[in-house]
């Protein structure tokens, strides 16, 4: 056990890992029977408080205690305003130590009070010296100021236009100097050694001369601050106020133990902001003590189960900028926000309320008209860009798309979108494309600037030697997938499984049958389509995403249920190769019959708009890490397709991905266990997609398949899991003696009946298309389009606009020419 001198030396003494202060504050004050500790004050009961006689002026009936505090407080009209606490309430009249009014306390909470052990015993008897030894350095100063060693400070504040009866309401008082305080705490009996410790900031506070009291929720005084009472430089505006005691913290907003009681709760900055509006008979504000609210006060306040908070900053720009903050804060909290505007002229509460005429009525109008932060947002943010620009526009609107991420309250994102639309005269129709855009701004930036920490922070680690940590930070975080794991009973469910029939999948694309249209793929699934290197899966489902954008025949056969937007990421084709897939195939599917035609420009605008392309080449691109983890690609991916699809009403309607070997990650395709993972990955892509999309990626053929030319529903490359977890397989095969007929076969179908198999024809463009009938002998032995000779066709398509006019070979003859051109 630590001796006497070392507990008295020990300055972390906390009330709260103080035993018997824990007793006293937890036990005992919450459960004192008030009106019989104050019997003799005649106390009467009110809604949530006693009047008593005040035990300081004896005024009949003029003070207060409210149930849940410690504090006696007499009114100030009655020229007393004086505090006095329960625990001086009993000690001080009969002289009582403090283990006796300890014992007197706990005989009216009707508390059995332990035997503490002398440790915990000493370490209350110090933190009791320090709290009254605080008391009476108020009290000394609040005299002082009626004093002359007061003047100045009372003609300081008699100028800002308080009366004395403000004054005094507020607890204000004089700072005599460090010498006069401390030989009247001398003579007080308080040691030398106590002072300091307490008061350690004194003696270097005498220009502080005004000084105020902190108190905490429970209306207790925790620490004294000083302020400048002179015209104050610019240097010393971060010296305002400076605390005296070394307790200082400003974890309860000041005058949050009178406010605590409202539902509503009105927010300054400044310690005079408060307590000038309090004297002033508005109990339910609180000042911060400075621009920010900070995370401890926010939850002081929340405690307090404030319902609603009126933020009256300062009108600077500092003020501004902490009622941003403040905002941001309080909209993870569940509290209504409000701004006040204070009319123009003045910069603070103060000011208007000590200065104008019926000034604490004119602050009460503004608290009145205040504006909701949706709306004062969109004003601030209007008046700060200067939206007469294109660039202030633009940055406006950043502005606001920033806003919708932090709010939560959708009445006041609303309110913000309202206002906004129509200051920047955006048409509604319009705003969602414009916010979306501002976003994708935004995630690029976000995005290069994580790349270029994380970048920084492999560099040194590696370069340090620090392999593990390393690999560490490269795992990426989990998605957040919602699961839904619990089971239910039918009959608790608000279908019945049994009895009520089932809606129909919505389709994707159709197949035309005997009675009419039956579905063929349909969507929110994912499925692959199999086959050998170069068979034209590639082409095959490129041709599927140009057919749901445009909402023309899937191979000139299969009808499409419903125009949608579609994402295609290809993993081995650079843009380059994918601008000439794209644009040969979409030219070739315009081709009748062999012959060619001027391509419809609403096709042109509906793939353009529909489409959305993306290029890995070269790129890592694996969804699974090798422990099985989602990577950083898949969650940056996933996060861009869920903002591209909230653009559109229906959201994306499919989404293609070829290879799947460039996504799975190096063990999946073999590893069983990952390829299961691969495939939720894709399910979670289409939980958590607006539009619930179909998934389709392209897969190789086993070998086994390919010797044999016979294909099946286990002719899917790899593992297993890539066979059994798709929903749709489609298998593409070779057909016998021919190079430009493939043979289109539905191994697997979970959803749909399983059509019949369709051969397919391959044109010079690569361009699949369904063939009517038996193919004849000229066709089965026809040459397929070649590399060069789809190259060709390119570069003609880029020398003429319209019809394509020059065959492969001629072409290729100019080409050779120019060649031989350039060497001579």
């Amino acid at each position: 056990m630590q001796n006497s001198l070392a507990i008295e030396q020990d300055e972390s003494i906390s009330m709260q890992k103080n035993e018997t202060s824990e007793i006293l504050h937890n036990h005992i004050y919450p459960n004192i029977n008030r009106s019989e500790l104050l019997k003799a004050l005649n106390p009467k009961q009110g809604p949530d408080y006693l009047t008593v006689d005040c035990p300081a002026c004896q005024q009949k009936g003029k003070a207060f205690i409210y149930n849940d505090t410690t504090i006696i407080t007499c009114n100030a009209k009655n020229n007393c305003g004086k505090t006095t606490s329960l625990w001086d309430y009993v000690q001080t009249p009969k002289n009582f130590s403090n283990k006796e009014t300890l014992l007197e306390l706990a005989r009216y909470a009707h508390y059995n009070l332990p035997e503490p052990n002398a440790e915990s015993w000493l370490r209350f008897e110090i933190v009791q010296k320090h709290t009254c030894l605080i008391k009476d350095v108020h009290d000394f100063f609040v005299e002082m100021l009626l004093k002359p060693q007061g003047q100045a400070v009372r003609d300081y504040l008699h100028s800002r236009g308080y009366s004395d009866a403000d004054i005094f309401t507020m607890e204000l008082g004089c700072n005599p100097g460090h010498e006069e305080t401390c030989k009247y705490l001398e003579k007080k009996g308080y040691k030398e050694q106590l002072i300091n410790d307490v008061c350690q900031y004194l003696p270097y506070r005498n220009n502080h001369q005004l000084t105020i009291p902190y108190r905490d929720i429970k209306g207790n005084i925790t620490s004294i601050w000083g302020r400048l009472n002179n015209g104050l430089k610019e240097d010393e505006q971060h010296q305002k106020y400076m605390p005296y005691t070394k307790d200082a913290s400003k974890a309860f907003p000041i005058n949050l133990y009178k406010a605590r009681r409202h539902a509503e709760i009105i927010v300054v900055e400044g310690f005079i902001d408060a307590l000038i509006a309090s004297a002033k008979g508005m109990e339910n504000i609180i000042g911060i003590c400075g621009r920010d609210l900070t995370k401890a006060q926010l939850d002081a306040i929340i405690e307090c189960n404030t319902r609603r908070i009126y933020l009256a900053l300062d009108a600077d720009k500092s003020g501004q900028v902490g009622i941003d903050n403040a905002i941001k804060k309080l909209s993870r909290a569940p509290i209504e926000v409000f701004v006040v505007t204070l009319p123009k002229g003045y910069k603070d509460p103060d000011e208007l309320i000590s200065k104008a005429e019926e000034g604490i009525q004119m602050f009460k109008a503004a608290v009145d008209c205040a504006d909701s932060c949706g709306t004062w947002l969109a004003k601030a943010i209007v008046q700060k860009h200067g939206i007469t620009t294109d660039v202030g526009r633009r940055n406006a609107i950043n502005e606001v798309f920033q806003w919708f991420n932090i709010l939560k309250d959708p009445i006041e994102k609303q309110t913000l979108h309202d206002i906004a639309s129509k200051s920047l005269n955006i048409p509604h129709e319009k705003w969602q494309s414009v916010i979306d855009e501002a976003k994708r701004q935004e995630q690029q930036e976000q995005y290069k600037k994580e790349m270029t920490e994380y970048g920084k922070a492999m560099y040194h680690l590696v370069g340090e030697g620090k392999y593990e940590e390393a690999e560490r930070l490269h795992r990426p975080l989990d998605p957040k997938i919602k699961t839904n794991v619990e089971i239910e009973f039918i009959i608790d469910m608000k279908k019945n499984f049994l009895i009520e029939n089932t809606p129909e999948p919505p389709r994707l694309i159709n197949v035309q049958g005997i009675d009419g249209y039956s579905p063929f793929i349909v969507r929110g699934i994912v499925g692959s389509v199999v086959g050998s290197g170069g068979i034209g899966k590639t082409h095959y489902l490129t041709q599927a995403a140009i057919a749901i954008a445009t909402g023309h025949k899937f191979l000139n056969k299969y009808p499409i249920e419903k125009q949608g937007h579609v994402i295609a990421i290809y993993g081995e084709n650079t843009k380059d190769d994918i601008h000439r897939l794209i644009r040969k195939t979409f030219k070739g599917l315009c081709e009748v019959n062999g012959s060619t035609m001027q391509v419809d420009p609403e096709s042109i605008k509906e793939a353009s708009n529909n489409i959305g392309i993306m290029s890995v080449h070269g790129i890592d691109a694996a969804f699974i890490d090798k422990d099985g983890n989602p990577t950083y690609f898949y969650n940056r991916l996933l996060d861009d397709l869920k903002y591209k699809a909230c653009r559109f009403d229906d959201g994306i309607a499919l989404i293609i991905i070829d290879p799947a070997s460039r996504f799975l990650g190096s063990d999946a395709e073999t590893n069983n266990a990952m390829a299961t993972k691969f495939i939720a990955l894709l399910e979670a892509m289409i939980q958590q997609i607006k539009g619930a999309p179909t998934i389709l990626f392209g897969h190789h053929m086993n070998k086994a398949s390919l010797s044999t030319g016979k294909s099946d529903q286990s002719s899917s490359r790899g593992s297993s899991a890539l066979t059994d977890g798709p929903r749709l397989q489609i298998n593409l095969e070779s057909v016998k003696d021919s190079k430009v007929l493939i043979n289109q076969k539905m191994a697997k179908s979970n959803h749909t009946m399983i059509i019949e198999e369709q051969q397919l024809r391959k044109d010079l463009n690569g361009c699949l298309s369904a063939c009517s009938g038996t193919s004849t002998e000229e066709e089965l032995n026809e040459e397929p389009a070649s590399d060069d000779q789809v190259i060709a066709r390119g570069l003609a398509d880029d020398s003429q606009e319209g019809e394509i006019i020059m065959t492969a070979e001629q072409v290729m003859g100019k080409i050779r020419g120019k060649f031989k051109r350039r060497r001579k």
